[in-house]
């Protein structure tokens, strides 16, 4: 008898040997693009990417989870003891921990630990009162939001759990933790191995846009989900809006652009829809509707700072027109004066324009509005600097340290502060600790620095820093200068003429 393959004619064999190669050649693009954070080197690390990659993601992150726990248990030392706790499973000790943080400078990262255990717990709706403590902190953090979307995916809040995802999606940034990375793999798995009437077809699609950015094959899946939920009628404008957000990384401009319109007609109220509308507006040079598009978001966002801050950008910078700006956000307060971004914004255009009583006024406005707020506390502390205020100002600084002592803008604000005070050692230390926190990116930020030193006698200090502002710009003429100076100093210092 004949073996059965022999029948197979020379033809099929080669269109097998051909969909066999251009799978392998798929593969290897979809691979070559993908982030590190798939290629695990262990069992349970290269399990996880099979699985990945077979498109089981809820089993992918469990396998991730135990490679992560063999690590953790390796290097115990190094790796933060609460969060370490929570990647090995013990809830209890993690718990413990992050509740003796919380007090403390690691406040943020311990209520995030306490919101991935909850979740992690079956107790969704606890791990938000967590997380929102952390949004207190500050408003878009990424981790806060994206944990928020999934414990509201949890409660079947879909609506919600959509606005959180997009909330954290419209920042330039992704999350800290890759818990809160596995915690999305495994729910954006969970989702969609639902029964299809009630697989959430839109916040899966969401979640699919925010995996893209670890791995771009995962748009074709956004889309497709997208498309799903638009027939279903789930959320359709969110549903155009991502389809467009895909399109738009895919270099698609013209479709992305019809996206983001048809989202705005699907729901008028879509903020996020108008400032990608905004974005497309920009990139054709349309600085009219960039400028209405930007006004709209606006409007359907109120008390949603980020769109303000957008506006403002345009009004500020692109148009240039201070006084529309003061029209608009007074018109604005007018029916919404409880709005403390706006006032917020009104303080910077009237700084801007020199008019300091008006600046303070409105900054006082905000600050009231906000007092948990750092940001507002350091506005209005530096617009009272101008103003000769220096006393009020120092209190308002150490306050907003006081709120948050991870913002590097306060600690600079603090040592500004003192310097006026003269109180140079305080504004040593205060200046020291937001270059800790924040980092030098520019020689401005270093050469304040430099002078507290001279002012302080600090001579070693002071060269080594003026070294370092020369090493970033060697044509600095202040940092020349006083290195020359500082120099002289050390020279004497030393009995050397």
């Amino acid at each position: 008898m004949r073996h059965p393959f022999t029948r197979i004619g020379l033809r099929t064999w080669v269109v097998i040997a051909v969909a066999i190669l251009v799978l392998g050649w798929g593969l290897f693009r979809q691979l070559s693009t993908m982030d590190p954070r798939f290629f695990l080197m262990s069992s349970a690390g290269l399990r996880g990417l099979a699985l990945y990659l077979v498109g089981d993601y809820s089993g992918a992150a469990r396998s991730y989870r135990v490679h992560l726990k063999d690590v953790v248990q390796q290097t115990r030392e190094e790796v933060e003891p609460a969060w370490g706790a929570l990647i090995e499973g013990d809830f209890v000790r993690a718990k413990a921990i992050a509740r003796e943080q919380v007090a403390g400078p690691l406040a943020k990262e311990a209520l995030l630990t306490l919101g991935e255990v909850a979740l992690a717990e079956g107790e969704p709706r606890q791990a938000l009162n967590y997380l929102a403590q952390v949004l207190e902190k500050e408003t878009d953090q990424f981790d806060a939001r994206l944990l928020g979307s999934l414990a509201h995916a949890r409660l079947g809040e879909y609506p919600r759990a959509i606005d959180a995802v997009n909330r954290a999606l419209r920042h330039d940034r992704a999350e800290r933790r890759i818990t809160v990375f596995l915690a999305a793999l495994e729910t954006t798995g969970d989702l969609s191995r639902l029964p299809s009437g009630q697989r959430p077809l839109c916040l899966v699609a969401h979640y699919y846009r925010y995996l893209r950015i670890y791995d771009p094959a995962n748009g074709g899946a956004a889309i497709r989900y997208a498309r799903a939920a638009i027939d279903a009628g789930d959320q359709p404008g969110d549903a155009f809006l991502t389809m467009g957000v895909i399109y738009a990384k895919q270099g698609q401009r013209e479709s992305a652009f019809q996206s983001f319109l048809e989202g705005i007609r699907r729901n008028p109220r879509n903020a996020e829809a108008y400032r990608w509308a905004a974005r497309s507006y920009s990139d054709r040079g349309d600085l009219v509707n960039e400028y209405r598009m930007w006004k709209a978001a606006f409007e359907a966002a109120p008390g949603d700072g980020y769109y303000s801050d957008g506006l403002h950008d345009v009004l500020t910078r692109k148009l240039g027109d201070y006084r529309q700006a003061i029209q608009v956000y007074r018109e604005v307060l007018r029916t919404r004066p409880e709005e403390g971004a706006v006032w917020s914004r009104l303080g910077d255009v009237y700084r801007v324009l020199g008019d300091h009583p008006l600046s303070v006024e409105a900054y006082e406005k905000a600050a009231a509005l906000d007092p948990r707020d750092p940001s507002r506390l350091v506005s209005l502390g530096w617009a009272l600097l101008q103003t000769g205020e220096k006393g009020k100002a120092v209190l308002l600084f150490e306050e907003a340290v006081s709120l948050d002592a991870g913002r590097a803008d306060s600690y600079y604000a603090l040592a500004s502060g003192y310097y006026g005070l003269r109180r140079y050692p305080e504004a040593i230390a205060a200046h020291e600790r937001s270059i800790a926190l924040g980092g030098v990116k520019r020689p401005d930020q270093l050469l304040p620095l430099c002078g507290l030193y001279q002012q302080a006698s600090a001579f070693e200090r002071a060269e080594r820093c003026v070294n370092a502002v020369l090493a970033m710009e060697p044509g600095n003429v202040t940092a020349r200068r006083w290195l020359r100076d500082i120099q002289h100093n050390l020279a004497l210092k030393r009995g050397r003429p």
